[in-house]
């Protein structure tokens, strides 16, 4: 609830995720995306407080670190790990938009969904952890929103 304007191209696609919830906005990993034949792993959307959003390959292997101990976060906050936490330390957009962790990554199983869309922009849902769903607008960025509660 509500329903999208559109129909569902298919049904939604259940993988694992991850979600991080920032001073300025959040994170999301999709262990995998599925829009009919077409399969993407291991994506990171960062999504701005201001209803912008953008999407990022996760690059982080286990053999990288974790973190960087000489990024110290302020009292209450923590400096993102792994997968988000390359994509905070390398693309300094991300860092300066999103701010600082205000807890660490939560990880659960999400659906991703895709409606029928006869042109651009492109259109996602996505759960988040806390069972609401958001909307992203466009294909390797563009606007979101909270879509249901």
């Amino acid at each position: 609830e509500p329903a999208p304007a559109a129909c569902p191209v298919e049904a939604a696609v259940s993988t694992w995720a991850a979600e991080q919830v920032f001073q300025h906005g959040r994170m999301l990993w999709l262990e995998e995306v599925r829009i009919g034949d077409v399969v993407a792993d291991n994506l990171i959307f960062v999504l701005y407080n201001d209803g912008q959003w953008v999407w990022y390959g996760d690059t982080w292997t286990s053999d990288q670190p974790e973190s960087d101990p000489t990024i110290l976060p302020p009292d209450g906050m923590v400096q993102p790990i792994r997968g988000f936490g390359k994509v905070w330390r390398e693309k300094l957009e991300v860092r300066e938009r999103l701010g600082w962790g205000l807890a660490p990554e939560q990880g659960y199983q999400t659906d991703w969904q895709v409606p029928f869309r006869e042109e651009p922009p492109g259109m996602a849902y996505i759960r988040t952890f806390a069972d609401g769903v958001v909307e992203l607008a466009g294909w390797n960025a563009g606007a979101w929103r909270f879509f249901a509660p």
